[in-house]
């Protein structure tokens, strides 16, 4: 994989797709990368249990219920996540074996192997 990355990279070309995620999300997506081609492994990435958080990071401070936007994939919810998603098709399908996925929320680049 190392002489893969050189190569990628050293001819400059790998494509950087900066959005409004947490690093957390970023580090979801990059985890498993089965959300790319099925709607329904994105669809069981935005629900799947590790997504919640610990009930010490609720913003509930005396009560171990989540809330809905503590989750990590919050942020993918809606016109965020589905346009993120299709721009990641988008890259895979002309080619492209390598993605950086930057969370802005966390100022965190994230390397997506398509």
């Amino acid at each position: 994989m190392e002489g893969e990355l050189r190569r990628e990279f050293g001819m400059g070309s790998v494509p950087v797709v900066a959005a409004d995620v947490s690093s957390a999300a970023c580090g979801l997506l990059c985890a498993d990368t089965g959300w790319i081609q099925s709607s329904e492994a994105w669809r069981a990435l935005l629900q799947h249990p590790s997504s919640m958080p610990s009930s010490s990071s609720s913003s509930k401070e005396n009560n171990n219920s989540w809330d809905d936007r503590d989750r990590p994939t919050a942020s993918l919810q809606g016109s965020v996540g589905s346009s993120l998603r299709e721009l990641v098709m988008k890259i895979r399908a002309e080619g492209w074996r390598y993605v950086v996925l930057y969370a802005v929320r966390d100022e965190r680049p994230f390397l997506l192997k398509l």
